[in-house]
């Protein structure tokens, strides 16, 4: 027998010997045991394939790679602003801590579609490239030059802009630079901050041109238009917010009429809208005020807050000289934008499509163009209402800064690679960065610039640019909006000028009613004469149709009427209801200045429809067929035809149910 020491943990924590006496059977039983133990621990650790065969598979406790892991924001840094120091040496901060174009940055979206537009404006130097001579060339308006180089700005000042227009473009380019520092190539570019663009398209063969004698100055600006090649930039204003306002008073208890208020005097077109305001003889549905800017100035603004001015359904948009500011600010107002068909553009505003985002407005026209138009939304709220919110989404979501910017960035970058010169500083360039700008100026300035200055580089990178249109897609895009302003322009028509509208059914209700009215009063039972009413004015042949109206010298079996709508629709429509309308025998149809709505309504009648020889055609009249739906009447001798048809008809009743 052998004594066996093992260690064991006393209470004390210490080591100690524990003795133990076995004899040598027992030994061995315990080694055999412990053999055997081993044996099955070792073969539950072997992997499953090795004992059964098969491929491995991975255990559960196993560590998962995992590839969907979201990618961890960039720290935010925030660029320092140091008055102290600059107004010290009157030396820009070279902020070198800052990283240039960082790569860390998290993915963005898809940028909104109006970036396509960017393609077009620079297409007048895709196949050229940008030149030294080119640039210079575009002195001759500019109010200054910026010049880009290795991420800093610098600035040729050639003249002062109106008012502080220079002085928050050269700012809002500057926070386009700490958004996005390093990222944009080397460049340099004039910029012009009057209204007009001055860019002849025709003067440099369009914007295909591939002769570089032949090519267009690059010159940057807010507005142009389809005659110029100006290239758009997002304007000075871009540095404020006014969504609050609109949460102040719903849409629904707004006031029901179109508003426009500021500087008549400007332009000829706005002259004209004071036209339209409310008088003690006309209601133009619109409340047009004269803005007194010298007046307001001196009281602070308090009466032109903006986002407090968002109390009527309607918003007037009509441009001044050219291109105004405040187009932004009244789609931004949940109101339905009533826009004066315009001849300017900015940068966003070729992203906008009528009857989605805005009602067109006739500019030859406008008084009964709004009329209609406020007359159609108060009648249908529903389709008003969502045009004004998508207007405001459009503005909060797709025009937000993010965007703004990013506009500016894919603008430059894609301007900056067009460059085949490397830009160098001339003896006047000046460095321009925020201090230079914020430190030494006060009041309203330098609040605007302190409460939109961007704090820090963007942590996401620019939104990732749509595709450039092709020419099928672009002539859709511009079909498109032309065929929807037709279509109201159609509306109008058919309204002011002839049936309004807004004061009709839905077919599917409005049919079932005039059968029932149909029913009230049999063929027999109505008035043995052919009716007319509508407007005579829009056209020489509708005007004619009144000569067959009935006199104390003649009677052509016709009775014909002249529809006031005006005064109609001040009534409540009560006299044109249609149902209530099929009481004579025969009913005329005439076209106005084209088609007319009205001949589905009286070929519903039950009455014979007496139709003066047409122009125009529907989807649905190329199957109608002369005696058996409508009796033909002659265009150059309606009278007499009129009363053959009607004296026929009285004499051959029985053959009206055949039309």
């Amino acid at each position: 027998m052998r004594d066996t020491n093992i260690l064991v943990v006393g209470q004390d924590g210490i080591l100690r010997p524990l003795m133990k006496t076995a004899t040598r059977s027992t030994t061995v039983l315990v080694f055999s045991m412990l053999f055997i133990f081993g044996a099955l621990v070792y073969t539950l650790l072997l992997p499953s394939h090795l004992i059964f065969g098969g491929t491995p598979s991975k255990s559960i406790l196993a560590t998962t790679e995992n590839n969907n892991v979201p990618k961890m924001p960039p720290k935010q840094i925030e660029i320092p602003l140091n008055c102290t120091a600059y107004n010290l040496n009157k030396i820009c901060p070279n902020h070198e801590e800052i990283p240039a174009d960082n790569q860390d940055r998290l993915p963005s979206s898809t940028c909104p579609d109006y970036f396509r537009w960017i393609h077009e404006d620079l297409r007048p130097w895709a196949h050229t490239g940008i030149t030294k001579e080119m640039v210079d060339k575009a002195r001759k308006t500019a109010n200054f030059k910026l010049v880009i180089l290795k991420g800093k700005a610098y600035l040729e000042t050639y003249a002062k802009a109106f008012q502080t227009r220079d002085v928050f473009t050269k700012w809002g380019i500057l926070q386009l630079l700490r958004r996005y520092p390093g990222m944009l190539p080397d460049m340099e570019f004039m910029f012009d901050c009057v209204d007009w663009p001055v860019i002849l398209a025709e003067r440099y063969g369009g914007s295909n041109s591939n002769n570089a004698s032949n090519v267009p100055p690059p010159l940057f600006r807010y507005c142009a238009n389809d005659a110029t090649l100006d290239i758009v930039f997002p304007d000075w204003s871009f540095w404020g917010e006014m969504k609050e306002g609109n949460k102040r008073t719903t849409w629904l208890k707004r006031e029901p009429y179109a508003y426009w208020k500021g500087n008549p005097d400007v332009a000829d077109t706005r002259k004209d809208l004071m036209k339209c305001n409310v008088t003690h003889q006309q209601d133009w549905n619109a409340r047009i005020y004269k803005q007194d800017w010298i007046k307001e100035s001196k009281e602070g603004y308090k009466q032109s807050d903006l986002a407090s001015q968002c109390i009527h359904r309607y918003k007037v948009y009509i441009e001044g000289s050219a291109w105004s500011v405040s187009q932004k600010y009244i789609l931004a107002c949940d109101s339905v934008t009533l826009l004066v068909n315009p001849h300017y553009y900015d940068f966003f505003t070729r992203g906008l499509v009528p009857m989605q985002h805005y009602w067109p407005i006739k500019e030859d026209d406008k008084c009964r163009s709004i009329k209609f138009a406020v007359e159609w939304g108060n009648t249908h709220q529903n389709e008003a209402n969502s045009i004004g919110k998508a207007a405001s989404d459009f503005i909060y979501d797709e025009l937000k800064m993010d965007y703004v910017y990013d506009y500016m960035f894919h603008l430059l970058n894609s301007y900056g690679k067009l460059f085949r010169y490397t830009p160098t500083l001339s003896s006047e360039a000046v460095e321009l960065c925020v201090e230079s700008m914020v430190c030494n100026v006060k009041g309203r300035e330098r609040q605007f610039m302190m409460e939109s200055m961007v704090k820090g580089p963007a942590i996401t990178n620019p939104c990732t640019m749509p595709p450039p249109f092709d020419p099928p897609s672009l002539h859709e895009n511009l079909r498109r909006k032309e065929s929807l302003i037709q279509q109201v322009d159609s509306w109008e028509k058919t309204s002011s000028f002839g049936r309004a509208e807004i004061n009709i059914k839905p077919w599917e209700i409005l049919s079932g009613e005039m059968k029932e009215g149909n029913k009230r009063t049999t063929w027999l039972k109505r008035e043995p004469y052919a009716y007319w009413k509508g407007n005579p004015d829009v056209a020489d042949t509708r005007k004619d149709l009144m000569k067959c109206n009935v006199t104390h010298q003649q009677d052509w079996n016709a009775r014909i009427y002249k529809q006031d709508w005006i005064k109609e629709s001040k009534e409540g429509y009560k006299q044109s209801d249609l149902a209530s309308q099929c009481i004579h025998r025969y009913k005329v149809y005439i076209e106005g200045s084209a088609w007319s709505v009205s001949q589905k309504y009286i070929l519903a009648c039950d009455s014979v429809t007496l139709l003066v020889n047409p122009h125009y055609y529907d989807f649905f009249t190329r199957g109608l067929v002369p005696m058996q739906h409508y009796w033909p009447i002659k265009e150059d001798d309606k009278c007499r035809s009129i009363k053959f048809a009607v004296e026929w008809g009285n004499t051959h009743q029985n053959e009206h149910i055949f039309l």
